[in-house]
């Protein structure tokens, strides 16, 4: 689990990345970035009803924060990140999800 100071939890926090922020979208997963003007970046997940039941989502939750820790020390510093997850993602191996997580944070020049 990520600590509370690497989060975004409030409901205000998400809207203010949606309206502010970039989209850049990779295979099974969207990104909204927005800087934050912090020395650490805090990260959301979403996961919609779309991709299955509540086991399901917090599974694939489980499974994007734990992308999320390994690749961590490798983006530049100062966002607000937010991680959609497509409806494809449910079949998707681990190691393929954090391909996709790079790539994408690499189409966003957030990638060192």
């Amino acid at each position: 689990m990520l600590k509370k100071e690497f989060r975004l939890r409030s409901k205000k926090e998400f809207k203010a990345v949606y309206n502010a922020g970039r989209v850049i979208g990779g295979n099974y997963l969207v990104i909204y970035l927005r800087a934050n003007r912090k020395e650490k970046n805090r990260w959301g997940f979403v996961v919609s009803r779309k991709v299955g039941g509540a086991v399901i989502r917090n599974q694939i939750k489980r499974r994007l924060r734990e992308v999320t820790k390994m690749i961590q020390n490798n983006l530049k510093t100062g966002y607000d990140i937010v991680v959609i997850a497509r409806s494809g993602i449910r079949k998707v191996e681990f190691w393929s999800l954090l391909k996709d997580l790079e790539h994408t944070c690499r189409r966003a020049k957030v990638y060192i």
